[in-house]
């Protein structure tokens, strides 16, 4: 078995194809023994790239992007998912989901492997008409923190 070790910027819904390909056996069967880390902080996986540690680095497009043209190539390879698995939990249920519900609501939004969550929650606003600045954000914490603030009674976790 050849060893292949993939060093990730977090653990994510965005990696589930590779977590399912994993507990399917699918590297298993090409002949690959694959591990995973997940150092902290999160861009260490560019140093296990750089060294050589790690074969491959699980991550957006957007770190090769800012970096290409500046110093340091990173080639990006394989697209794992193409959709942002993201939810929104909530305290209440709601028939469907309206983006004006979270106008002067708190969202919790976990950090550490990158601002897609934010982005991606601000773009989604913006599109619904709903200025991004009328919703407050916790953001950029690390997802335990975040689970105990909501679970103490803290905002809607995203």
């Amino acid at each position: 078995m050849e060893r292949f070790l993939v060093s990730a910027t977090g653990h994510s819904l965005n990696y589930l194809p590779h977590y399912l390909a994993e507990e399917r056996g699918f590297f298993r069967d090409e002949g690959l023994d694959v591990s995973e880390v997940v150092p902290r902080p999160w861009d260490l996986v560019l140093d296990h790239i750089r060294d050589g540690t790690a074969e491959a680095a699980l991550g957006g497009i957007w770190v090769p992007s800012m970096f290409h043209g500046r110093g340091r190539r990173l080639v990006p390879f394989a697209q794992v998912s193409n959709r942002a698995p993201l939810a929104l939990v909530g305290r209440t249920s709601a028939e469907a989901f309206n983006a004006a519900a979270l106008v002067g609501k708190t969202v919790l939004m976990k950090g550490s492997n990158g601002a897609s969550v934010g982005l991606y929650l601000k773009m989604m606003l913006r599109e619904a008409g709903i200025d991004p600045k009328s919703v407050n954000y916790v953001q950029d914490l690390d997802g335990g923190i975040l689970q105990a603030c909501f679970a103490g009674g803290m905002g809607i976790s995203c």
